[in-house]
Formats: C-alpha cells, sequence, structure tokens
C-alpha cells in the first residue's frame, strides 16, 4: 500500500532522523551528498566545509533536500523538502553549531564512548572553513509505502485514526474546561481569560525569540495582565473605571527597559512585546465587554458567554468535518493550502444553526441580531484563523505550540475567538447605542 504523509507524520520522520540528502545544481551540473542535519520545525540546519558543494549552492541557491527511513523494498517512508540555500554568520551560525551539537552529540554517547570530563561541546572553536548554513523550507511532502505484514511494529509515525482520537479526547477535555470556568462565576471567567493569554503569549514569544530578536517577555506579562485584570474589575464596578488607563504608562514602560537592555535589534524587540499584546491581550480584554454587555450593569452573563463558544465551536467543527469529506477549492491556497470553500460553507450552516438552537441561552438579545453576530464569526473568525496561519508560514512551522495534542497550541485553537471579538464587540456596542 502506499500513500502521503500528513503534516505532522513528516515532522516526525524529519526530527527522527540525523542524514538527509542535499541536491543541487548550477553550471549544467547536480550535485547529491549526504549532510547531517538538525530540524528545529522551521528550518534544516547543517555544516559543511567550503568547497564545490558550497560553490554550486552560492550560485543557485535553489534546493532540494530528501529524507528518509528504509525497512525494505516494500517499507519505507520518505519527505522530500523544496527550500533555499541560506548561509549564517555571528549570532545565528553559533545558533545553528549549538542546535547541531545538542542534536548530534547524545546519539554518539555510550557505554564505551562518553565525553571528557568538563568538557563543553558548545565551547570547541570551528575552523574559519567550516560554513554553517540552513535551508528556508517552501514546500515539503511525504511519501509512504507498506505491506502491513514484515513491517510489523517498524512504523514510527503517528496514524491518522490516532490523530483523530487525540484530537477527539482533547477537544472535549477542553470544552469541559472552558464550560466550568464560564459558569464557575465571573471570577472563573477571568482566570479562563488569564489562562488563553498567558500561554498564548508564552507562545507567541517562543516563535518570535531568534539569536537576534528577544521580545521582552516578562514586561510584555505583566502589561498584559494588567490589562485585562483592570477592564475586568473596571466593567464589573464601575467605580473602576479609570483602572484601565494604568496599562498606558506600564506600555510604554517597555521602552524604558529596552533602554538598558543592550541589544542590535531593540525596535524589533519592543516591537514583538507589544505586537503580542494587541493580537491576544486586547481581543481578550474586549471579550470581557461581551461578557458584561447583557445587563450594562456590572453583572456577569455566563450564558451569554457560553453561547459565543458555542458559535465558535459550531464553526470550527463544521469547517473542519465538511473540508475533510467535500474540500476541493483551496480558500486561500497562498497562505493555507488545506481550508477550501466548501469547509467554510460547512462552518457557515453549522454556526447559524447553533445561533438558532442557543437563542434561549440569549433571551435579552434580538434574534436578528444574535443571527448576524454568528455571521460575524465566521466572516472574522475565518480571518483570524488564516492570519494565524500566515504567521506560522513565515515561520515554516505547523503548530504555534503543542501544549494541545491533535490541536497545536493555545493560538491555534483559540485564533478564532481572538479574530472574532473585536468586530463581535464593536457591533454590540453599535446596536446598544441604537
Amino acid at each position: 500500500m502506499q500513500g502521503t504523509l500528513n503534516d505532522e507524520q513528516i515532522n516526525y520522520l524529519l526530527q527522527s532522523q540525523a542524514i538527509g540528502r542535499l541536491v543541487c545544481h548550477a553550471a549544467a551540473k547536480g550535485y547529491a551528498v549526504p549532510i547531517t542535519y538538525v530540524y528545529d520545525g522551521q528550518y534544516i540546519y547543517g555544516q559543511t566545509k567550503d568547497g564545490l558543494k558550497v560553490q554550486t549552492l552560492r550560485q543557485n541557491p535553489s534546493v532540494c533536500f530528501e529524507v528518509d527511513t528504509i525497512l525494505n523494498m516494500d517499507n519505507w517512508q520518505s519527505v522530500i523538502i523544496q527550500g533555499v540555500y541560506e548561509e549564517l554568520i555571528g549570532e545565528e551560525s553559533q545558533h545553528a553549531q549549538h542546535l547541531i551539537v545538542d542534536r548530534i552529540t547524545p546519539p554518539l554517547v555510550s557505554e564505551t564512548v562518553v565525553p571528557s570530563p568538563g568538557l563543553d561541546m558548545h565551547q570547541i572553536s570551528y575552523p574559519a572553513s567550516l560554513v554553517t548554513f540552513r535551508i528556508r523550507i517552501q514546500e515539503k511532502f511525504g511519501l509512504y509505502e507498506t505491506d502491513n505484514i514484515q513491517a510489523g511494529n517498524w512504523s514510527v509515525l503517528p496514524k491518522d485514526r490516532h490523530v483523530f482520537t487525540v484530537r477527539l479526547l482533547t477537544g472535549i477535555g477542553l470544552v469541559i474546561t472552558i464550560t466550568s470556568l464560564v459558569f464557575v462565576g465571573d471570577y472563573g471567567f477571568l482566570v479562563l481569560l488569564m489562562l488563553i493569554n498567558g500561554l498564548g503569549l508564552w507562545e507567541f514569544y517562543r516563535l518570535f525569540t531568534t539569536p537576534s530578536i528577544s521580545p521582552l517577555k516578562l514586561p510584555g506579562f505583566v502589561s498584559s495582565t494588567v490589562l485585562l485584570i483592570s477592564v475586568f474589575l473596571a466593567l464589573k464596578n464601575h467605580s473602576f473605571g479609570l483602572l484601565p488607563l494604568i496599562t498606558i504608562p506600564l506600555t510604554f514602560g517597555v521602552f524604558l527597559i529596552q533602554l538598558y537592555k543592550p541589544s542590535s535589534h531593540p525596535f524589533q524587540n519592543i516591537a514583538f512585546t507589544l505586537l503580542a499584546i494587541l493580537c491576544i491581550t486586547f481581543p481578550l480584554a474586549l471579550f470581557n465587554g461581551v461578557a458584561f454587555f447583557s445587563t450594562n450593569q456590572g453583572l456577569y452573563d455566563p450564558t451569554l458567554v457560553f453561547a459565543y463558544f458555542c458559535l465558535l465551536w459550531a464553526n470550527d467543527t463544521g469547517a473542519f468535518i465538511t473540508g475533510k469529506l467535500l474540500g476541493k477549492y483551496p480558500l486561500f491556497k497562498r497562505i493555507s493550502p488545506k481550508k477550501t470553500w466548501e469547509g467554510s460553507l460547512g462552518g457557515i450552516v453549522c454556526t447559524l444553526a447553533a445561533a438558532y438552537l442557543t437563542l434561549p441561552l440569549v433571551p435579552k438579545m434580538d434574534a436578528n441580531y444574535w443571527l448576524f453576530i454568528a455571521l460575524i464569526i465566521v466572516v472574522s473568525g475565518t480571518y483570524g484563523d488564516l492570519v494565524k496561519s500566515m504567521m506560522k508560514r513565515s515561520l515554516s512551522v505547523k503548530d504555534a505550540g503543542t501544549l494541545l495534542p491533535g490541536h497545536g497550541g493555545i493560538l491555534d485553537r483559540f485564533d478564532s475567538l481572538l479574530g472574532s471579538t473585536p468586530f463581535v464587540y464593536t457591533y454590540l456596542q453599535l446596536i446598544h447605542s441604537l
């Protein structure tokens, strides 16, 4: 039986191996050579001597890279990558060398082969002729063949059925956790927001931390937490109405802190620190406004929040299942090839159905308003998902994190919430003013 590997299986194979084949071409001549490599989820890193291979790569940086594991003629798995060769210098080169040492050294250690006492492999001086490089991945796909008889337990790749089961169990646990915190009361809702915010910021800062860029994590966490809590208290008790203003000096304090932290890219550090707050904390702060909207008297409405989550879940589930079964025409191929028009239409139908079924949960909301909110969630939530996909594609990663097995990370699971809340909040304020 032959087939294609899914993204999770491709990443698993790349991370489980350490030797691949680099293929390059220039001046009407091809060049193929096995290399030791490290895959960090974003790039393929390697080192080589400055010779014919490097000269060929400099002439034509477009490369092909292949990794495989072979049991016999009838049982094998292979991943092929199309990418661009990039030479590294300075901090980026040092970062790559550390990755290579950390990946290659452990397999060399055994009962008879041990490092010299006190030897730090990271402190080894590399010859000037050694070139450190990475392959910027543009496209990757995988193939496999198995007879399911000789292979036995040979396959190390996760199966689709197992992935679906893990995804389902994680989803059920997530629904139970969210529902419990929503109905515990207003402070339970605040805990939910702080969990999403804290874990989301952690994922964001981790993704954008490089040898040359270092977001100010602690100031970012402090500013975002103060913003969430102050908005919550201001809506719960109007006597705290001016409390959110405290976040203004805290936010600008990020600039002052960066003054005392030497960096070659200070404004990039500041930009990514504040971008996380804008993309994650700001929508969650506005979600407070949705939760306290129906009474406008400082009273939290758990049924409205739960109904809102039901619409989000209906859109995600409907789009996922319909796309899997009927998906044919890509919605935005350049950014997210797996998202389809059929899946989006399935999400719309399921979300409108969920809006109709949840009308009893929002008795103070006009039915037409609620149905329109469902449409806002579908459109803005889908675009929020696409923006997240654009971010991941720019970083060459499949998922923002691994906290939620089968789903990825917090940003993968709550992208629709973060994308839709600002628009829903704006709409609620408009209808409230009518």
